[in-house]
C-alpha cells in the first residue's frame, strides 16, 4: 500500500527533501532559468537583426527581391539548429564558466 503525496509535490518535487538539498536545487534552478532566459533574449535579438537590416535598406543594397529574404531567414535558422549539436557537445566536454 503506497502513501499518496500531497498535490503540491507534483508541481515542485523538492518539498520533501532535506533543507540543504532544497537550497542546492533552488540555486541550480535559478541559474538554469537565468541562463536560459538570457540565451533566449540573445537569440531573439540576433534573429530580429536580419529583419531590421532588411527594412533599413539591406533590400536595396543587396538587391533582394521575392523569396530571397525568406531564404536568408531559413539559412540562418538551419545554421542555428545545426550549430546546437556541436555547441552542446562542447558544453558537455568543457565547463561553461
Amino acid at each position: 500500500m503506497s502513501v499518496s503525496k500531497p498535490w503540491y509535490y507534483y508541481l515542485w518535487d523538492s518539498f520533501g527533501k532535506p533543507k540543504e538539498e532544497r537550497r542546492l536545487l533552488r540555486k541550480l534552478d535559478a541559474s538554469l532559468l537565468i541562463f536560459s532566459v538570457v540565451g533566449l533574449i540573445m537569440r531573439y535579438v540576433d534573429q530580429t537583426n536580419l529583419a531590421t537590416a532588411f527594412v533599413s535598406g539591406m533590400k536595396e543594397d543587396l538587391q533582394m527581391y521575392g523569396l530571397e529574404y525568406n531564404y536568408c531567414v531559413t539559412a540562418w535558422s538551419v545554421g542555428y539548429v545545426i550549430g546546437q549539436i556541436p555547441g552542446n557537445v562542447l558544453l558537455n566536454r568543457f565547463s561553461p564558466h
